[in-house]
């Protein structure tokens, strides 16, 4: 059997020929290859509940709050309106099952918007910063007396 041919390469994805005219797209699978994930909650207090827990469970690196946005979606049968916060989590594919579950048990929304999108490039140092405090907390910034 012939080795299949990579055609594109990046986004945390690969698109190959695996044989004449077949081809195959793939999600790379490095357990410490970072994520996105977003989510939507009501206001800031419960946007920093859910941080503070993920950050201390050492689920997520860091926890972005994007006060107030307006999303607009169908529910119960008509179109709806709401104001939101948003939050941006840093997590490793490795975490991201357990992000998941921690969301799907702590998140105030009865359907929650939960996404989780691969990084494909990044700052090294940040990118390293993420993944020291997810594997076992050596880049604490406390512990170096700075911030990422």
């Amino acid at each position: 059997m012939e080795t299949p041919k990579v055609l594109f390469k990046g986004w945390g994805a690969s698109f190959q020929e695996t044989a004449p005219g077949t081809l195959q797209w793939g999600v790379m699978s490095d357990p410490n290859s970072l994520y996105l994930v977003y989510t939507t909650v009501e206001d800031v207090p419960q946007a920093r509940h859910l941080a503070k827990g993920l950050v201390e469970s050492r689920l997520v690196a860091c926890a972005q709050i994007q006060p107030k946005c307006e999303s607009v979606f169908p529910w119960d049968g008509e179109i709806q309106s709401a104001s939101e916060v948003g939050l941006t989590l840093k997590t490793t594919q490795r975490c991201w099952p357990s992000v998941k579950a921690w969301l799907d048990e702590h998140h105030p929304y009865e359907v929650p918007e939960v996404l989780a999108v691969p990084v494909s490039d990044g700052s090294a140092a940040y990118m390293a910063w993420a993944r020291g405090w997810l594997a076992d907390g050596t880049n604490d910034p406390s512990l170096r007396g700075g911030t990422p």
